[in-house]
């Protein structure tokens, strides 16, 4: 992303902790294949998504992504912080940035249901574990 030219990361993403996000896309063909919910397949890769963090021990996502992926996402109740103005990347592009906990929190909150499938009934994620990280 840095040779893309985008914004420094803000302070509070540590490099070792930080996951970047990118390719976010799902086949056309496999979204309009048999009535698939688009919602349904993104909450799939984001649960590869936050396994892999969990694994690797990251705390925190950058992404770049266009405004469209931006706001259908905060209709499941999750939701990135903007990292800068949008810029010219492939397109309009928001940087955006999260700590997973705290995202995790806040669609546990808002979103339940969408909680209980993205983290498996909370199987994927463990707070305390990824606190320990940053400490």
């Amino acid at each position: 992303m840095q040779r893309a030219g985008l914004p420094d990361m803000p302070r509070v993403l540590s490099p070792g902790a930080t996951g970047e996000i990118s390719r976010f896309a799902i086949s056309k063909d496999l979204s309009d294949a048999g009535g698939l919910d688009q919602a349904m397949l993104q909450l799939g890769l984001l649960q590869g998504i936050l396994w892999l963090s969990a694994d690797m021990g990251l705390t925190h996502w950058y992404a770049v992504m266009e405004h469209k992926l931006v706001r259908r996402l905060r209709r499941s109740g999750i939701h990135f912080q903007a990292a800068g103005p949008a810029l010219e990347h492939y397109g309009l592009r928001q940087p955006c940035w999260a700590r997973i906990a705290s995202m995790l929190e806040r669609v546990r909150r808002e979103r339940p249901a969408v909680w209980d499938y993205w983290t498996l009934g909370g199987t994927l994620w463990c707070e305390a574990a990824s606190e320990a990280v940053v400490a």
